[in-house]
């Protein structure tokens, strides 16, 4: 199997994902910490959150572009989920309904 090397999955990273503004409950959320915010399509959104290791060097926080009707809790679940700090745990339930919602459009898309 061929492997891609670092650099250019990083670059593949920054073509198939899009800037993103972050929302009030994100940037409270990550206080003054220097994350850049990129949004993705479903699809691409469950391809790279599979990959925390270059999403955390790269500084990257990951989020489902807009319009998939996430609530402020449930979007924050996901940034719970992918910062993994000690002291912040994402709400179960939230992050079930999340991921639940981001099924359903990756599969209506197949």
């Amino acid at each position: 199997m061929v492997r891609l090397s670092e650099r250019l999955l990083d670059r593949l990273l920054s073509m198939t994902t899009g800037n993103g503004t972050p929302e009030e409950h994100v940037r409270k959320a990550l206080g003054g910490d220097p994350w850049r915010i990129r949004r993705a399509a479903p699809r691409w959104y469950t391809i790279w959150s599979g990959d925390p290791e270059r999403l955390c060097r790269l500084r990257v926080l990951l989020l489902p572009q807009n319009g998939l009707d996430l609530s402020a809790e449930e979007e924050l679940a996901l940034v719970q989920a992918q910062l993994q700090r000690p002291n912040w745990v994402p709400d179960p339930r939230h992050l079930a309904d999340a991921r639940q919602k981001l099924r359903k459009a990756v599969s209506r898309r197949l």
